[in-house]
């Protein structure tokens, strides 16, 4: 079971504030239940193939806690929002946006 329709998609980390895209690795390993993400493949507006990991990438964390901790290891100390609560500006994309 995925999240309601009009949760959040998350966004990439390396996305800028209002011009936010979709993280490649929630796409390709969770992306397949959320029910927008389902609906843009059925529009044809997402690629299918982008719900499964490109042929070189390095192994995709298993869970959310394990990307902060990598962002936070690897953060410089003087960006704000890295590790911060899920909410803070620039962890989600909200729909629509």
């Amino acid at each position: 079971m995925g999240p309601d329709f009009g949760a959040a998609v998350f966004a990439c980390h390396q996305s800028r504030i209002g011009a936010e895209v979709h993280c490649a690795g929630w796409l390709a390993t969770v992306g397949h239940k959320h029910p927008a993400v389902r609906l843009s493949v059925a529009r044809g507006d997402l690629d299918p193939g982008h719900l499964q990991p490109g042929p070189h990438w390095p192994v995709l964390h298993e869970n959310y806690g394990q990307v902060l901790g990598k962002l936070r290891a690897t953060a410089l100390p003087d960006v704000p929002g890295i590790g911060d609560e899920p909410g803070e500006p620039g962890l989600a994309l909200e729909r629509g946006a």
